[in-house]
């Protein structure tokens, strides 16, 4: 009679395998990299102006929907809208330092906090009427087709 061997697993804890932390420590990477690029930024650009910039984060989804826009809407090429991306958002950036942030730059630190947390309500103005609120539009119209055919179906059982 042949004795079947078992495959032993090494287990770190109850509910997984040393390759499964492996693999989700690898699949982190991602995601903890695109963090500390953001708070790379964060800190450049505090120690360039010496203000705490909180609209970074919609400024770069300002620049991506740009991007986006370029391409679907217009017809442009991946690496033309790119460039052009980065021309606009490098434009949009200094705009923005200069005709909104110096001018309160020396005033008190809450005065620079309000005005850079005012700032992402203004970029996010622009992309929804240039756009992005029919793309929200279009996405809760699919979401509410998807439930309503599933109920469909439950009631048809």
């Amino acid at each position: 009679m042949r004795r079947r061997r078992r495959r032993h697993v090494v287990s770190t804890h109850p509910g997984g395998t040393i390759s499964d932390y492996l693999l989700y420590a690898i699949l982190g990477l991602g995601p903890g990299a695109v963090i500390s690029f953001i708070a790379l930024g964060v800190v450049l650009a505090y120690r360039g102006s010496g203000v705490i910039n909180f609209a970074q984060g919609e400024m770069a989804t300002l620049s991506a929907y740009i991007c986006w826009a370029l391409i679907v809407h217009h017809g442009w090429s991946y690496w033309p809208a790119f460039v052009a991306t980065l021309v606009l958002s490098f434009v949009g950036g200094v705009g923005i330092h200069t005709g909104i942030i110096r001018p309160v730059e020396r005033g008190s630190v809450l005065r620079i906090v309000i005005v850079t947390i005012s700032v992402p309500s203004g970029t996010s103005g622009i992309s929804t009427v240039e756009g992005c609120g029919s793309i929200g539009a279009a996405a809760a119209g699919a979401f509410t087709a998807s439930v309503s055919s599933t109920r469909g179906s439950d009631s048809a059982t």
